[in-house]
């Protein structure tokens, strides 16, 4: 072999690594959103927004990229003091399911700023709007 065939592939190798990567980590970023595009953000479709602030990064809920068949948005309330107002955000983190750009169901952390729903409990109430859809 020569030298040029060994650098190619060793080329390519880095660079479809570096793909890989980049769409696992957009598979499993999560999208922050804002006060200025909320009301827009939410009002189709079933939507999950996780009200969330940095000083308690270590208990934002986990698998919120996991849940399927909704959109999922973090909100930072500290930069968004007037949707944590507006939403009567007391603890963090806190989960709220929009139908539609309504309220249907909110998830809050318990004393310890952690949340006690899992997944599945969240999931649920996803599917359950989904079938609502249908009836």
């Amino acid at each position: 072999m020569n030298k040029q065939f060994i650098v190619n592939n060793i080329f390519s190798f880095i660079i479809m690594t570096g793909i890989l990567f980049l769409n696992s980590y957009q598979l499993y970023s999560q999208d922050f959103i804002n006060a200025k595009i909320f009301d827009k953000k939410i009002s189709n479709d079933i939507v999950v927004i996780e009200f969330w602030a940095e000083w308690n990064d270590k208990n934002k809920f986990e698998d919120l990229d996991r849940l399927n068949e909704c959109k999922k948005y973090r909100v930072d309330v500290n930069e968004n003091e007037s949707l944590k107002d507006k939403y009567d955000i007391s603890s963090l983190p806190t989960l709220i399911v929009f139908n539609d750009g309504e309220e249907h169901k909110r998830f809050k952390a318990n004393i310890m700023f952690e949340l006690d729903a899992t997944k599945k409990d969240i999931q649920k109430i996803i599917d359950d709007l989904i079938l609502q859809k249908f009836r």
